[in-house]
């Protein structure tokens, strides 16, 4: 049986109810970025030694944003010191500040402490601070999802990927290559343009020549 977390009064007393947003949005900009998986993907064009690695997608990592958020509510809002996934060493100077470690995480998650404080909403001298940090907790919510959600787009846009693509599977020697094949193609569709022209213009002349006058007798 894990070792769970019992909110208690006094901790609704020392909350905080409002997190400003220059700290909220700090928390989210720094947050958002680190909550994905990078995949690692490849197309076979008819067998194993055809290969091509594609350009990376990204996937949510709903582990790291659920244990990002519980350490806001535990450092944000009840104000307390948490254990981290890494801790600050002299070998790791600046470790992840926000990822919560797992066995932490647990702790406060095990003892359901979003139900707890649902239920502290009986208690009522601490039942409208209870309300106040459930919205404010909701909003800093919202905005991470938010910023998520539109940097998974950004990442894994079609088009830039393509664009990324074609950069990632020729080298520059390759694209002048195919440049000066562009170049040499346009010459040569001048060239036939021009000779398709002066044939043509040969024949009307030639045709003009036998049309005969109009005076001439019939």
């Amino acid at each position: 049986m894990i070792e769970t977390y019992k909110l208690t009064e006094e901790d609704i007393r020392n909350a905080n109810a409002y997190v400003p947003l220059a700290t909220k949005m700090e928390f989210v900009r720094y947050v958002a970025e680190r909550c994905f998986d990078q995949l690692e993907i490849s197309t076979n064009n008819g067998g194993k030694d055809k290969n091509s690695p594609l350009p990376s997608c990204y996937k949510v990592n709903t582990d790291k944003k659920t244990r990002y958020l519980m350490a806001a509510l535990v450092g944000l809002y009840l104000g307390k010191k948490f254990k981290r996934e890494e801790e600050k060493t002299e070998h790791n100077p600046d470790p992840d500040k926000w990822l919560m470690a797992i066995d932490e995480y647990d702790i406060y998650a095990g003892g359901h402490i979003f139900d707890q404080l649902n239920r502290m909403k009986n208690n009522v001298e601490l039942r409208d601070k209870c309300f106040d940090i459930q919205a404010d907790y909701s909003d800093l919510k919202y905005r991470l999802e938010s910023d998520i959600k539109g940097l998974l787009g950004a990442m894994n846009d079609s088009a830039s990927r393509l664009m990324a693509y074609i950069e990632l599977a020729s080298s520059p020697d390759e694209i002048k290559k195919a440049m000066d094949a562009m170049t040499e193609n346009q010459e040569m569709l001048d060239q036939y343009l021009a000779g398709r022209d002066a044939n043509l213009d040969h024949a009307i002349a030639e045709l003009e020549n036998d049309l005969p006058e109009e005076n001439s007798e019939r």
